[in-house]
């Protein structure tokens, strides 16, 4: 992604200047206080992205995420206007995060399975807004956002959190927290990565699709099916999920080993097994039942990274678009590109706001 350098460039000079602030490009005189208080009360109607009209502050200068996937989403737009994160930070996260960022309190989650957020904490921070990022969009989900902006006496701002949306999200997002030029660069970014996926899609289409085991649990048998939110980096690019609601009745489920040996993928993905530790394919290649897997007697076994945040969907937000690059350089390693270690440089850059080195990524991705 040669052409998003010279954008970047652009990216980190703006940053200086941080989200909700003017740059002033005239010797004009300063605004007088009384003029200057006005302005920072005055308010105005926008249209989130649920179709929801929300009266929001003209200038945003604390937010808050309901959940993990809205404040990554945030961490990557505005830093430096976060009053909080829902769960707490691993250790191993510290280095590729803002330090600013990394320290700020855990306030808990209105959703999803971190610990739930106090509403009297919430209000006495008095965040300007509340982001609230969104797939599948419903009545039941757009009726959630308003109860809790009706608790809060603050503005609820819906965002459409669909995995191929994160583009719009960005430039929706950085209009009304002024980062119009920073909100850019990321929606490029994310642009070119689902051309390139379309790119891996359409070049491997009339090949025999490569067959990929997601799994999500300590025992390694706990799966999603084809079509789910964890398997959506895998359909994105063509690949084929072994398991489907036909194998399992529900997004999430576990299946027998004697299922999984029936299904006999070609590649294996590991979200949070106990085999996740050390050599994989190792410990898989001892264990009785798994080494029968063709997956596993070819080293085609690979866990998920996760620093900061896992790269494939916990929790599923834009931590995702690094997840793509990724399992291209898994299932497609002979497909022309700028290279794995490469991309990460770049996202961690523009997405993470730390430059990181070729042996941090190495271990990562596990050739370290």
């Amino acid at each position: 992604m040669k052409k998003l350098i010279i954008v970047g460039i652009i990216f980190c000079l703006f940053s200086l200047n941080g989200c909700g602030k003017t740059v002033s490009t005239s010797s004009t005189a300063e605004p007088t206080t009384e003029k200057a208080e006005a302005s920072e009360k005055a308010t105005q109607e926008i249209v989130d992205m649920a179709g929801r009209t929300v009266t929001i502050p003209n200038t945003i200068k604390s937010v808050f995420g309901v959940n993990n996937n809205a404040s990554i989403f945030l961490y990557t737009l505005a830093p430096e206007l976060m009053i909080g994160w829902n769960s707490s930070l691993s250790e191993k996260s510290e280095k590729y995060i803002e330090p600013k960022a990394y320290n700020l309190p855990v306030l808990g989650s209105f959703y999803g399975n971190s610990e739930k957020v106090n509403l009297e904490s919430i209000i006495a921070k008095e965040p300007d807004i509340i982001v609230f990022l969104q797939a599948n969009m419903n009545e039941k989900i757009i009726q959630a956002a308003d109860e809790l902006q009706d608790k809060l006496s603050i503005p609820v701002v819906m965002v459409d959190g669909d995995f191929e949306k994160y583009d719009e999200a960005y430039e929706f997002m950085g209009k009304i927290l002024k980062c119009e030029e920073k909100a850019s660069v990321l929606a490029a970014y994310c642009k070119e990565t689902y051309e390139l996926a379309a790119d891996v899609k359409e070049k491997y289409a009339s090949d025999v699709p490569v067959t990929v085991y997601y799994e999500g649990g300590e025992d390694g048998l706990l799966t999603t099916a084809k079509g789910s939110s964890q398997s959506a980096t895998i359909d994105m690019l063509g690949a084929f999920n072994v398991v489907d609601d036909k194998t399992i009745n529900s997004e999430n489920a576990t299946i027998s080993l004697e299922e999984l040996i029936s299904l006999n993928p070609n590649y294996i993905i590991l979200g949070n097994s106990g085999f996740s530790s050390g050599d994989v394919c190792e410990n898989l290649a001892l264990t009785e039942g798994w080494n029968t897997l063709t997956a596993v007697s070819e080293g085609k076994v690979y866990s998920i990274p996760n620093l900061p945040f896992n790269w494939f969907d916990k929790p599923p937000s834009v931590n995702r678009i690094l997840g793509i690059h990724w399992l291209i350089s898994v299932l497609y390693p002979d497909f022309e590109g700028e290279g794995i270690v490469s991309e990460c440089k770049e996202y961690f850059n523009l997405f993470y706001h730390v430059e990181i080195k070729d042996e941090q990524i190495n271990k990562m991705i596990g050739k370290g």
